[in-house]
């Protein structure tokens, strides 16, 4: 189990700690900023957060090691939940087979500037807690006006933008990996269904996400298919909140 302290998010953290839970999105967004949690045998860098359609681009999170591969993660939130339906679909209709990197690593660039510009046109009022409700595109979660950003300003201004922006490792470590990723002959996908429980033995599957879970392996291989989970509480020793995060060994629906 990975487990980090982040002061950060209880920087604005209500008294009522079910403020953790109340999105999916809040897990996605915490991945964000400590990718370790996934605990991956690599180093991993995050490509972009999907927010329209589920064809193309299914998933909540896109990721690249360096090795070349490709991370699929799709969250979801509490007991009985379905995260691997969307990438079954992918694989069966044939859009996998259709995956580019030259157009994958076009669609990062964009996203990437669109996120560099959200940042130095908005940096103030993040950091003043103030950021109102707006539509504004880029590689973190953008969906519901910026719902995530606007929940953990703290976490966007002193984790994830000093990884985007405070240093070219990012941007220089997307590029290579994208780059590795286009010299392979076939592109592996690994699938991560992310479940956001209040407590761990929650973390199950409803029978048709049981199911689609089995599939999906007998479709790629059981190595290539993930199932985790995430939690969060407040820290007993110190001022902040307690992530942590673990591979399940089965799919079972209770």
């Amino acid at each position: 189990m990975q487990q980090i302290i982040s002061l950060e998010i209880g920087d604005t953290l209500e008294m009522n700690s079910e403020g953790l839970f109340a999105a999916e999105e809040n897990a996605t967004f915490w991945l964000w900023a400590y990718p370790s949690l996934l605990n991956w045998p690599g180093k991993l860098e995050w490509l972009f957060s999907p927010v329209v359609g589920n064809s193309d681009y299914p998933g909540d999170l896109w990721g690249i090691d360096d090795r070349g591969n490709l991370l699929l993660i799709e969250t979801k939130r509490g007991k009985r939940t379905d995260p691997f339906q969307d990438f079954v679909n992918f694989e069966k209709s044939g859009m996998k087979t259709a995956v580019n990197v030259e157009k994958i690593a076009k669609r990062w660039r964009n996203l990437y500037a669109c996120e560099r510009r959200f940042w130095q046109n908005h940096e103030t009022d993040l950091r003043n807690q103030s950021l109102d409700q707006i539509t504004a595109t880029g590689v973190v979660p953008y969906s519901s006006k910026r719902y995530a950003t606007r929940r953990w300003p703290a976490l966007y201004t002193e984790v994830i933008a000093p990884r985007l922006f405070g240093e070219p490792a990012y941007a220089e470590n997307v590029s290579h990996y994208l780059e590795t990723c286009n010299q392979l002959s076939i592109t592996t996908i690994y699938y991560v269904g992310l479940v956001l429980v209040n407590e761990p033995d929650w973390l199950t599957l409803s029978a048709k996400g049981h199911n689609h879970y089995l599939e999906l392996r007998s479709l790629v291989g059981d190595e290539r298919v993930i199932l985790m989970g995430i939690t969060a509480g407040k820290s007993q020793v110190e001022r902040g909140v307690v992530l942590q995060a673990w591979q399940a060994t089965t799919g079972y629906a209770s």
